[in-house]
């Protein structure tokens, strides 16, 4: 089978040829200036805001999204850990 037949899958097969060690995947790689950027502002922002009423809905909506994520992430790495082969 030719990568090419692979039509939108290629970039899986890409993968292969960049084995990562079993912990790479939690390196979080650098942030581009964009991001960067955008990362700031929303801090600078955050940290002018002298509405309390605000602070704490932000802290609210943060603690959700917090455990959100959370939750999900520890779903997504049993999944994976229910499929791989040891």
């Amino acid at each position: 089978m030719a990568l090419v037949a692979a039509g939108p899958f290629l970039w899986i097969f890409s993968l292969w040829s960049y084995p990562m060690g079993w912990s790479d995947w939690m390196i979080v790689r650098e942030k581009s200036l964009e991001e960067e950027l955008e990362l700031e502002r929303t801090v600078r922002e955050i940290r002018a805001c002298t509405d309390t009423d605000a602070l704490a809905k932000l802290c609210e909506a943060m603690a959700l999204q917090s455990w959100h994520q959370t939750k999900l992430l520890k779903q997504a790495v049993e999944h994976i850990a229910s499929i791989e082969p040891f």
